[in-house]
């Protein structure tokens, strides 16, 4: 499925364009300013003795797989969060299984270990 033509598709021009621009204005271009955020965060948790549970999509580890392991050794859980971030129960069955296969591949062969699943914008069908 062609991720482009499925996005605009969701979502809308508009829409993508928005999205896209907030997402860069909040988390920026790379992954600095988030693993920064993400670690203060793990370290505020840890000051409860408590650990965070954080979704993340495969495709972000498989882009970012050191930030992901500095997560998991600085005390993080981390949930698989589908191959991207797109809403599963728009998808075809057939579809989701293979996105959630290919995302649980993608975190086995990065050796990070995952503790369940959040589906992305908590949405499911029947499939899901």
């Amino acid at each position: 499925m062609n991720r482009l033509a499925f996005v605009l598709g969701s979502r809308g021009l508009k829409n993508t364009v928005a999205r896209t621009l907030q997402v860069v204005r909040r988390f920026g271009i790379g992954p600095e300013r988030m693993e920064r955020r993400l670690m203060r965060y793990v370290d505020i948790v840890a000051a409860y003795n408590a650990r965070p549970s954080l979704p993340i999509t495969a495709s972000v580890l498989d882009r970012n797989p050191q930030v992901a392991q500095r997560l998991v050794d600085h005390g993080a859980e981390l949930c698989v969060h589908g191959l991207f971030h797109n809403d599963l129960s728009k998808l075809p069955d057939e579809e989701q299984r293979d996105q959630i296969a290919k995302a649980v591949e993608i975190f086995s062969r990065h050796g990070i270990a995952f503790r369940g699943f959040r589906s992305p914008y908590l949405r499911h069908n029947s499939a899901t």
